[in-house]
């Protein structure tokens, strides 16, 4: 019951799908069509529509006029996604149909992270922008002529749905931020660490040079102390990828599990790991869904629920990894990647440091919409066994670590530091 459609998988498919799709003008009646089965399947799914602070029917009234009179796919698609972001759900989406990513949301070939409330180039993946003088550790001051974070709040925040404000940060700034149309440049405004203002114009049409991480890493560090390192859990073998590591990190003295970058994906993956880690049975998540009962509504009764208990998983027949195990998180740590989190607290396995989590997890439903794109609405509530709520909050570690723009320039890096010295306790 806890496997999750991967997003990336979900995108995969959909640009299968529609990869011939042209764009065709939508008329009025599919533009309201579209509109009223995304308010429809919102209503009637959404698992947490009793939390709604404001009027979904009055929301989607004001809507009507806007589709109507979007001009093209963009416009329209755009007003959907807004009206989705109201929502705050990390797991309810709108997204354009296959053939606009290449135009309307192209990202640079650049990694930023929000630090210390300022925006850090932290990662470079064309040698063209490492020509033109970027640096990693810069600091981004503007884009295109405005402040960083005034350009946020105008192009990016307001479709951006998410559920807490860890993760409305991180999306907006860590991931959509150089996001944008293919032909449109980027001019940045830019900072080094010795107070020196750079512009730089780049283009959205560079192309990533790095190679993906894989889902699964291992290495040894001081002191014989195993790094784990679980970069997603959407791998289609990443049982494969796991077992074999497995053999080397058993020969280690303790262990480090990094899911800081780890975006979520299966959650079966997830507890695959944790499997390994213990000799006696551990709980996953508790669950509940809604449940539309028709004659209840006419009577007048409250909204009916379905809910099951948390999962027991059983621990592996293998030889079992008992030393002492901490696991790092932060704010980029989502769905899956939260959902062992919420297990591997719950068993008191080992301490959790970093930051807290994104706090969004839970089963999409999926629709396509006129024009070939698709939304997806969460239908799952899920908490610790014992009821404690997660969603909408993340998982709290078990001590607090914050990454500073001092120790990014000074490439140190303080999770892994903090862990080292507890584990040399």
């Amino acid at each position: 019951m806890k496997k999750i459609i991967s997003l990336l998988f979900l995108m995969q498919v959909y640009a299968s799908l529609h990869a011939q799709t042209k764009s065709i003008a939508l008329s009025e009646n599919e533009k309201i069509l579209g509109l009223s089965k995304f308010w429809s399947e919102v209503k009637y799914n959404f698992v947490y529509y009793d939390r709604l602070q404001f009027n979904w029917d009055s929301l989607y009234a004001v809507n009507i006029e806007k589709v109507k009179s979007a001009n093209d796919h963009i416009t329209y698609y755009n007003v959907l996604r807004a009206m989705c972001a109201k929502l705050k759900d990390g797991h309810t989406n709108v997204y354009f149909p296959a053939e606009f990513y290449g135009k309307v949301f192209s990202k640079a070939p650049l990694q930023t992270r929000f630090i210390e409330k300022k925006v850090i180039i932290t990662g470079i993946f064309n040698d063209t922008l490492k020509s033109k003088g970027l640096e990693t550790g810069m600091e981004i001051v503007k884009i295109n002529g405005l402040e960083v974070q005034e350009y946020a709040a105008t192009y990016i925040s307001p479709f951006v749905c998410a559920s807490t404000k860890q993760d409305s940060l991180n999306r907006t700034y860590n991931f959509e931020l150089l996001a944008g149309k293919t032909d449109e440049p980027i001019v940045l405004l830019l900072k080094d660490d010795k107070g020196k203002i750079t512009e730089i114009t780049i283009s959205r049409k560079l192309k990533r040079q790095a190679p993906s991480a894989p889902a699964v890493t291992f290495k040894v560090i001081e002191k014989n102390i195993g790094l784990l390192t679980l970069n997603n859990f959407e791998a289609l073998d990443f049982e494969r990828q796991f077992d074999s590591i497995y053999n080397d990190m058993l020969s280690s003295s303790s262990l480090i599990i990094d899911i800081r970058n780890n975006g979520g994906g299966n959650t079966s993956n997830a507890y695959h790991v944790l499997k390994h880690l213990t000799k006696k049975p551990f709980h996953g998540s508790a669950w509940k869904t809604r449940q539309y009962l028709p004659s209840f509504r006419a009577w007048g009764h409250n909204d009916a629920w379905y809910s099951e208990p948390a999962d027991k998983i059983q621990p592996t027949e293998n030889v079992v990894f008992e030393k002492p195990v901490i696991v790092l998180t932060s704010e980029r740590t989502f769905s899956a990647a939260e959902d062992f989190s919420v297990a591997f607290d719950y068993m008191k396995r080992g301490k959790i440091i970093g930051t807290i989590t994104g706090g969004s997890t839970g089963q999409p439903l999926v629709f396509d919409l006129p024009g070939g794109g698709m939304f997806r609405v969460c239908t799952k509530k899920d908490t610790y066994p014992d009821g404690k709520e997660f969603v909408g909050i993340g998982v709290q570690p078990n001590l607090v670590v914050e990454e500073t723009v001092k120790s990014f320039r000074e490439k140190r890096d303080l999770h892994i530091e903090k862990a080292i010295e507890l584990l040399k306790e």
